[in-house]
């Protein structure tokens, strides 16, 4: 660098001379100083435009407010909430923002189809991602879900009752191949593009197609799919209004509901190894073929085994405090010397009039001795035959 600082002070102290002048002793002149600057300053100055200017200790007159822009445009309303069909079929953005590339005209041939079948609501466009089709009202759940934040894909979730369709044969009768065997796609998959899955806690099954093209869908057998796929969401809707205790887990599950850790009382959850049930359950199907089950109710499994009327073996499965399995049969038929060496409380109880009932709860995996339960299963349920089927 170089140059010689020879004033400080505002601008136009510096033009009139009134500027204060640095210690001659901290420059190498010991002379007067010349401002050159003040030379060029002065015609600008003098040029102006000039207006008073405001002392930055001073509150100026009037404030420019600068907008909020978290506010700007907070009550506007959203683009899909006021013309959704719009947002869906035209705009049809990602949900991070990119066009979409799959064809909107799927949408508008679904609403093509959906349409004329009686009991269905017309389709709801008025979510960002989502376009609905389902029953008027408010049913139990949707019948279609068209997800359309994907670039490439729309998403197109059916729901229908249980059983209704086979993933393999769905797949062959409409002809939709996996990414890899479809042309002008820049995305890649091996895995199918048809989907069939039942819902564990729901009375329903799940179909899902992921589309890229119309032509994929512009089809009789995809046509004939629809129909089908309504004509049993409609149906399983009004079995649920019918007897809406069939939306209960134990009910759709069956045994695995038994095996779940839910269904415990609140704060009390289970203290006993889950592995239990099923290893008890495999040995009373060994030991005793042709016992029928029962897994209809919330927190017991019963069974009846050959012979017998009345219900033989109760598993209470949601005891937080152990599994406890009950075995009634003939009075006399067992001792508490039959029981030794299974579970971790073991009880015979004579107080019935015609059967007695043996208890064992078990809590540890060790608790359960395999062949020793087994030949008592075996040895009481001949005992608990009833008399007249002898």
């Amino acid at each position: 660098g170089g140059g010689l600082v020879v004033a400080q002070g505002s601008p136009e102290s510096i033009v009139t001379n009134r500027w204060t002048a640095l210690d001659p002793e901290e420059t190498k002149y010991n002379s007067v100083f010349e401002s050159h600057t003040a030379r060029f300053l002065a015609p600008v100055l003098k040029a102006g435009p000039h207006r008073e200017r405001i002392n930055s200790e001073q509150q100026p007159h009037e404030l420019v407010h600068e907008p909020d822009l978290e506010y700007v445009g907070a009550d506007a309303p959203m683009p899909w909430k006021v013309d959704g069909r719009t947002w869906h079929l035209k705009d049809r953005l990602t949900a991070d923002g990119k066009p979409c590339r799959w064809e909107g005209a799927i949408l508008e041939h679904i609403e093509s189809l959906c349409t004329p079948i009686k009991g269905l609501a017309p389709l709801d466009w008025n979510e960002r991602q989502v376009v609905e089709v389902t029953a008027p009202g408010k049913p139990e759940s949707w019948f279609c879900h068209a997800m359309t934040g994907m670039e490439w894909l729309v998403k197109l979730v059916f729901r229908v009752g249980r059983g209704t369709f086979d993933a393999s044969e769905l797949e062959t009768e409409l002809g939709i191949t996996p990414l890899n065997k479809t042309e002008g796609l820049h995305i890649y998959s091996n895995e199918p593009r048809v989907r069939v899955a039942a819902m564990k806690t729901q009375p329903w099954q799940s179909v899902t197609l992921l589309v890229h093209r119309l032509s994929e869908v512009n089809t009789p057998s995809f046509r004939s799919f629809l129909e089908q796929a309504a004509k049993s969401y409609l149906a399983q809707l009004n079995k649920l209004r019918e007897k809406p205790e069939v939306l209960m887990p134990w009910k759709i599950m069956g045994e695995a509901w038994h095996t779940n850790a839910k269904g415990f009382p609140i704060g009390s959850p289970r203290q006993w190894d889950a592995s239990l049930v099923p290893a008890i359950m495999t040995l009373l199907r060994e030991a005793v073929p042709g016992v029928e089950f029962d897994f209809d109710s919330r927190d017991t499994v019963t069974g009846r085994s050959p012979g017998r009327r009345r219900i033989w073996l109760t598993l209470k499965t949601k005891d937080p405090n152990g599994l406890e399995c009950r075995l009634a049969g003939a009075r006399g038929g067992l001792n508490l010397g039959h029981l030794a060496g299974l579970g971790s409380e073991r009880e015979i109880s004579s107080d019935r009039e015609t059967d007695d009932l043996c208890r064992v709860v078990f809590r540890r995996p060790n608790d359960l001795d395999a062949p020793l339960f087994r030949a008592l299963l075996i040895r009481h349920a001949a005992s608990a035959i009833d008399k007249a089927s002898v």
